[in-house]
């Protein structure tokens, strides 16, 4: 609490006067309900729920500057499976302010200043952070520039993880449209990822939407010795406004990522549905079948969630 009122603090002091104080607070969230039940060979099957809840709060300091934050909750039950946060840290429910920084807009870019979630590549290959919550789980602590230069696309990216190893983060994507429908990325990337030594990546990447189909390839590649590749390539289908479905296949080496969801060291497929009820209530199913790259042993998971967002 105490870094969220210093970081307050200082945006307002430095950067707007004692009017901007006077701002409109805009909030929005999502309470989400989901089961779970996972399979692995060797281990006893498991299930249990997960019980979440965001809120995030934005007001305005200036014309082009607004303060963020967001408030998460989750809780656990049944066999206590798939938590977003650290049971290490927290045990078996949280709730904390655990994002929070300013944004600054300016010209064609966003920059986005303090700790919040990360995504590098389109499918979240090379890094990820977005769905977790709370300390020791790969929030980002940093900048985040986004924006376009002529017909490019820019992420740019410079700080640190939240995990304990504190590992520095350094990375570029830029992405175009060369004919309608089509766009073709790149990512290069540095980072020190669980305390080792310094590791390069590289990635491309392309989408392409025909129709009620979307498309997409992501490789990432770094230079560890062994161990060094990652793919994805999947294809969701719009069936109509409400309505789609998803299918992924995926392999990540071990040495592939920085912090991917990407189930590091197997490979396999995601198969996921989604329906919108209304603006506000969706529900997510979602099958995983993988196996590990080195000794084949088998996992599966299945997931249903029904969210409501305010």
């Amino acid at each position: 609490m105490k870094k969220i009122i210093t970081t307050a603090l200082a945006a307002a002091m430095v950067l707007t006067t004692g009017a901007a104080f006077a701002a409109p607070v805009e909030l929005d969230g999502q309470v989400k309900v989901q089961y779970r039940s996972n399979t692995a060979d060797g281990d006893p099957d498991t299930q249990g729920g997960i019980y979440s809840f965001r809120l995030n709060a934005k007001t305005a300091l200036s014309n082009n500057v607004d303060l963020f934050a967001r408030f998460a909750a989750q809780s656990l039950s049944g066999d206590k499976i798939g938590p977003d946060f650290s049971k290490a840290k927290y045990g078996n429910s949280v709730a904390v302010i655990d994002q929070y920084g300013i944004i600054v807009k300016e010209n064609d870019f966003q920059y986005k200043v303090g700790r919040q979630g990360l995504s590098i590549s389109p499918t979240a290959l090379l890094y990820s952070s977005e769905g977790y919550i709370g300390e020791d789980m790969v929030l980002f602590d940093g900048v985040v520039a986004t924006g376009k230069s002529g017909v490019t696309s820019l992420q740019i990216v410079a700080g640190k993880s939240d995990k304990d190893t504190k590992d520095k983060v350094y990375s570029v994507h830029a992405s175009y449209s060369p004919v309608k429908d089509w766009t073709v990325g790149g990512t290069i990337a540095k980072a020190n990822p669980n305390a080792g030594s310094d590791r390069t990546f590289w990635g491309t990447d392309v989408q392409y939407t025909t129709g009620k189909a979307s498309f997409v390839a992501d490789y990432i590649k770094s230079d560890a010795d062994t161990k060094n590749d990652a793919l994805v390539l999947g294809v969701t289908y719009a069936f109509d406004d409400k309505n789609n479905l998803s299918a992924y296949s995926h392999r990540t080496d071990a040495n592939a990522d920085i912090y991917t969801d990407w189930d590091r060291g197997e490979k396999g497929a995601y198969y996921i549905y989604n329906h919108k009820f209304d603006k506000t209530t969706s529900l997510n199913l979602l099958y995983k079948s993988n196996s590990a790259i080195d000794t084949d042993a088998d996992n599966t998971s299945f997931r249903a969630a029904v969210a409501y967002k305010f």
